[in-house]
């Protein structure tokens, strides 16, 4: 096994362990498919940065980026439940700013 297989093993157990935490601490986090987000974390950070620049980003900074981009797939998936009514008075509250 290469180094580099290494690291990103590493990264993805790093991702799987801080989306364990999350859908543990927001039940709303556990509606969304756990190996699907570990996957897809996992993908989108190897595509922005090297592993060893992963693992250098601090626990608190990693965790933040990873739960924002839980909780917007999650209101995504809501916003999907939406009849086209209730899809229009949210877009005229986006709008206003409410």
């Amino acid at each position: 096994m290469t180094q580099a297989t290494d690291l990103k093993q590493v990264v993805e157990h790093r991702i799987t362990q801080i989306i364990d935490q999350l859908q543990k601490d927001h039940p709303f986090l556990q509606d969304l498919d756990r190996t699907q987000q570990i996957r897809e974390h996992t993908d989108e950070l190897l595509e922005l940065w090297q592993p060893q620049q992963i693992l250098e980003i601090p626990q608190e900074e990693l965790v933040s980026i990873v739960q924002d981009i839980m909780v917007m797939n999650s209101v995504a998936g809501m916003l999907n439940d939406l009849t086209p009514a209730q899809m229009q008075m949210f877009d005229e509250a986006v709008k206003r700013g409410n």
